[in-house]
């Protein structure tokens, strides 16, 4: 490290690292009024989110409907805070909610709200910004609103700014804010806001609704959908109205085009009517119209010359498959030419290994030993060390898990002749829709319908009813049917779907719950007479789950979240397209990014898979999860490299032997040669994930640094510009890594915070950042850190990142570079520049407490079979010192100025 005299009051940091290796247009459209409105009292958060964004969207025990304080109803929404820490005299806490949705600024346009801020303090302001498409801002302020008091708003455009105009008319919006910014607080109390009565008016284009068929409007989706669905012989007819009349200016004709499911207009024909418009024949399917999804695309113009025009979208099967049992992931005929390909000696080994599998896990189960949870604490979900609220969650999920023998029980008999097996698996998918409810009471009580539990149990209890259909009565069919539909899919659609469950889409839990309620529903198709095409159901929850592969899986071969929970998402996510692709020929593989995002796991993978570099809430480790959709990507796309990839997580390098199940069998591509995912380029940008990879090689010896500066994402921390080095074997610059969220008592004031990771702190404050927002979803909000330049090639690996964003103020600008010349050093190099005086503090985490040895400008971390030397040029005195983390055994060395300063380079 270089540093300049301190009395300049400049500091520059120059870091050298040295190994030895031991071993639409509003004018156009007829517009109507429109107001988004929510008073809460259904329970239910009704799409808003946290902002500042929560660290895991899946589990926020922050953000909930409470009965006290409520404004002129029962309930108000309530974000809370709980500071763990504070900075003195300086620091900056946000507390805030924001709901995205579609409606354009107009003349009458009108914002209400009532606030109530529960604080020992008041804030510093309370911010309402109304987010453009455009991308601008258009705040009101109110400067130090007072404390536990409702404070009634009420504004009009004119009241919001940019800064330098105000909100003018026909501006369209995506999002609200609402947003109260505290200074320093106090770590003995939490802080919340409360909203209710929020009422925000404008416009919106008119459309045309489905009367016979009935259509449902997807507002988060912004798209409607046809509760029918049409084959081969049956004529499409369309009874159409407006969702708002305006008498003033009527339609002239209504016409409709009908869209097949390869894009192409295969009718268009006129509706007739005045105040609704029908067609009884606008066209017959035909055997050889494709599957798929199809819009019937409605159209007028009015006599003033506006335009009415949307889709309503309806699902087209394939008829020869959806008719029959199996169907949801293979026909009996495909299982019968499966078997006949067991004549290759391999295929038939995967089969009897799976068969084993399966067999030891049915053999012996019985409802009996799954019963349904009776009491659990619906106020408190996990607990610490010595809480009984961790084996009450335990006990909760274990009756759910009667559909795992279930789902092995209904393999065998379907694909192994088993009828014993069949027996037994009915007898526990029976018992698993007989209970009262799959969600968790602590679930329950916040308005959420669904839990990612319940995705796995739908998914089971849908492939196992599918499976074992010839093996059930009449009367056990609709146990299981009605069993299904009200505890996986009517959970998944009021959750996921009409509340919106995690808007941003970026989560695991929605590959889960979103593929469970798909299968159950596709599974039902036909079965209950007063709902024969699962809708709005189906179509919901299949536009829910395509908005989370659009959010999460990334044009640069990238998962957002960390990789584990990429293997849970994308192993789900594998399932739902099979069957989609089976039974309706809707393709989620080679029309997203779905089929490449394992090259990013690829690249963080040790040649085990343990130890993998990862961050956030990622355990490092492979996981058997993580072979399924390698198998199903090969196969369905013969990829040679995703085929390698799959036949590493099964093969003897790996560091365990996982499970063979029967989707080894049933998705193997016999007669696909592998390609080497080695030889790729050992360094890769992923840039919209905001994360770098450099490597010498793909040796387990080779140097590899995996480094992050880019948008906030689901199970990610505040670690940006954080980096994590492996060479010669060894982890030598580590960071907090995995703790167990739910219990870890740490885990918010440490593991996710800046102190655990390596990168800067302003005047040793754990918390020193805050969450960036994220990629991709409100255009307004993209405040977060980005690599801005990356060089990679066969003698230099380099990247250059901007980090100020995520230092609540404090800095104006941020630039960390990394330079490796392919040797065994790597050069960091640290540009800051700070509004006031700040003392600068660089933070390097190892594994082992007596790892870390300081001897005057030199910094060495000691492993067995490398060492890392971080050399300190000058200043010589600089401060130093040595701490350990608290759980687990790891320490870090923190390097501090001797004094504040204004920049450090």
């Amino acid at each position: 490290m270089y540093f300049l005299p301190p009395a300049s009051k400049v500091a520059s940091l120059f870091l050298c690292l040295f190994f030895s290796f031991s071993g639409v247009a509003a004018e156009d459209w007829q517009i109507v009024p429109y107001e988004w409105t929510d008073g809460f009292e259904n329970g239910e958060l009704n799409s808003w989110e946290t902002y500042p964004f929560f660290q895991d969207m899946g589990f926020n025990p922050t953000l909930r409907t409470v009965t006290e304080p409520a404004y002129e109803g029962s309930r108000s929404l309530s974000q809370n805070f709980i500071p763990t820490d504070t900075d003195f005299p300086v620091d900056r806490n946000r507390v805030g909610v924001m709901k995205r949705g579609h409606l354009i600024v107009s003349e009458e346009t009108h914002l209400s709200c009532a606030v109530f801020l529960n604080a020992d303090r008041k804030a510093e302001k309370l911010d309402v910004t109304l987010c453009s498409v455009a991308g601008e801002k258009w705040t009101m302020t109110l400067p130090s609103p007072p404390s536990n008091e409702w404070v009634v708003i009420e504004r009009s455009p004119a009241d919001f700014s940019s800064g330098k105009h105000t909100l003018p008319i026909g501006t369209e919006i995506e999002a609200a804010v609402v947003l109260s910014q505290f200074g320093v607080v106090s770590a003995d109390r939490s802080y919340s806001l409360n909203l209710d009565g929020f009422s925000l008016t404008g416009s919106r284009p008119n459309r045309f609704v489905g009367v016979e068929p009935e259509s449902t409007w997807l507002d988060p989706f912004q798209k409607s959908i046809l509760h029918r669905h049409y084959r081969p012989g049956e004529t499409i007819s369309l009874t159409v109205e407006l969702a708002t009349v305006v008498e003033s200016d009527p339609l002239g004709d209504v016409s409709v085009s009908i869209v097949d499911g390869n894009g192409n207009t295969v009718a268009k024909t006129s509706l007739e009517g005045e105040e609704s418009w029908s067609n009884d024949s606008i066209y017959r399917l035909k055997e050889s119209d494709p599957p798929g999804r199809w819009r019937a695309r409605v159209n007028a113009v009015t006599e003033s010359g506006n335009r009415i025009q949307n889709d309503l979208e309806f699902l087209v099967p394939i008829a020869s498959v959806i008719d029959s049992h199996p169907r949801l992931l293979f026909t009996k005929q495909e299982v019968a030419d499966r078997a006949e390909e067991r004549s290759n000696s391999e295929l038939q080994e995967i089969f009897d290994r799976a068969r084993t599998v399966a067999k030891e896990c049915i053999t012996g189960a019985t409802p009996g030993d799954y019963p349904e949870f009776n009491e659990v604490n619906d106020e408190y979900l996990g607990g610490g060390d010595f809480s009984p609220h961790w084996p009450d969650f335990m006990t909760w999920r274990n009756g759910l898990l009667s559909s795992v023998p279930a789902r092995d029980g209904a393999f065998l008999y379907s694909l192994a002749d088993d009828k014993e097996a069949g027996d037994a698996a009915k007898d526990l998918l029976l018992h698993v829709c007989n209970f009262s409810e799959w969600n968790h009471p602590w679930m329950k009580a916040r308005g959420t319908h669904m839990y990612y539990p319940m995705g796995y149990t739908a998914y089971r209890a849908a492939l196992s009813f599918d499976l074992l259909y010839p093996l059930l009565s009449e009367v056990e069919r609709e146990q299981v049917a009605e069993g299904l539909f009200e505890l996986g899919i009517e959970p998944c659609y009021l959750g996921e779907v009409v509340d919106n469950h995690i808007p941003s889409n970026i989560s695991n839990h929605l590959g889960v719950s979103c593929t469970g309620g798909l299968l159950a529903a596709i599974s039902l198709l036909g079965e209950n007479p007063d709902n024969r095409y699962m809708e709005p159901h189906l179509s919901g929850i299949l536009a829910k789950l395509e908005a989370h592969i659009h959010a999460a899986y990334l044009p640069d071969k990238s998962y957002a979240e960390t990789f584990g929970y990429y293997h849970m998402d994308a192993d789900m996510v594998s399932k739902a397209a099979a069957a989609l692709e089976k039974n309706f020929g809707i393709d989620l593989t080679t029309t997203t990014h779905f089929k490449d995002a394992w090259t990013y796991p690829h690249y963080v993978s040790t040649p085990d898979g343990q130890n993998c570099l990862d961050m956030g809430d990622g355990s490092g480790n492979w996981g058997k999860n993580g072979k399924t959709s390698l198998l199903w990507i090969a196969q369905r796309l013969r990829d040679p490299m995703a085929w390698d990839r799959y036949l590493w997580s099964t093969g003897p390098e790996m560091y365990t032997e996982f499970p063979i199940e029967f989707y080894d069998y049933l998705w193997r591509p016999i007669d696909l040669q592998p390609e080497s995912a080695n030889s790729l380029p050992p360094s890769r940008l992923f840039e919209e994930r905001g994360m770098a990879v450099f490597r010498s090689g793909w040796e387990s010896e080779d140097l590899r640094l995996l480094y992050k500066a880019g948008p906030h994402t689901n199970h990610h921390h505040l670690d940006q510009g954080n980096f994590v080095l492996q060479y010669g074997g060894e982890t030598l610059v580590d960071e907090g890594g995995y703790a167990k969220y739910y219990e870890n008592k740490y885990y918010h004031s440490f593991y996710t915070q800046a102190v655990a990771h390596n990168t800067v702190l302003l005047g040793d404050y754990p918390e020193s950042q805050d969450l960036a927002d994220l990629r991709d979803d409100v255009k307004a909000l993209d405040s977060y850190p980005r690599i801005i330049a990356c060089t990679t090639g066969e003698v230099l690996d380099s990247l250059e990142s901007e980090l100020s964003s995520v230092y609540k103020g404090r800095l104006s600008s941020f630039r960390r570079s990394i330079i490796y010349p392919k040797s065994d050093y790597l050069v960091l190099f640290d540009d800051i520049e700070a509004h006031n005086e700040e003392q600068f503090d660089w933070l390097f985490h190892a594994r082992g407490k007596e790892s870390i040895r300081i001897d005057g400008t030199n910094v060495r971390i000691i492993q067995p079979n490398a060492q890392l030397r971080m050399e300190i040029v000058t200043p010589p005195d600089l401060n130093s010192r040595i701490r350990f983390h608290p759980h687990g055994d790891k320490s870090f060395v923190t390097l501090s100025t001797p004094e504040k300063l204004t920049e450090a380079q």
